[in-house]
């Protein structure tokens, strides 16, 4: 993490000095002393704020993981299951799907599927459709 990125700017000056000076621990508290502050303290009070930051961070990303999961059940919710129309229509939508290559499956024979596969298979086609037509989060851009 590079000093400018602190919002704190009293942490921000001190890693400047740091990185500058390139002192020892011995020299940077004898230079907080003279200062009037207590390294003891500061080392705390540091402490705290970068516990504070990481526990931030992990808590984060668990929200953000709701977010998504959130987003991709509403998507399924919204498939019409291929699973109830009549054999043509799957067989018809598995074939132009197949030729067209939204259906690429690798070490698998793809003439011999059960009806049910494949009606399971364009339903995740239609999954990912509505999924790339989903437009991310305002979360997601900026991390």
């Amino acid at each position: 993490m590079r000093p400018d990125e602190f919002e704190h700017k009293p942490l921000e000056s001190l890693l400047r000095g740091i990185e500058e000076d390139h002192a020892d621990t011995q020299t940077i508290k004898q230079s907080l002393v003279t200062r009037g502050l207590d390294p003891e303290e500061a080392t705390k009070e540091v402490k705290s704020m970068v516990s504070e930051v990481l526990r931030e961070r992990r808590l984060a990303w668990r929200e953000q993981a709701k977010r998504n999961q959130s987003v991709m059940e509403n998507i399924f919710f919204k498939v019409v299951s291929w699973r109830n129309r009549s054999r043509d229509e799957i067989e018809t939508a598995f074939r132009v799907a197949t030729s067209t290559g939204q259906l690429q499956v690798a070490h698998r024979n793809l003439t011999d599927l059960p009806l049910d596969d494949k009606a399971m298979m364009l339903d995740e086609i239609e999954a990912l459709k509505q999924m790339n037509q989903t437009p991310p989060s305002a979360d997601n851009e900026t991390k």
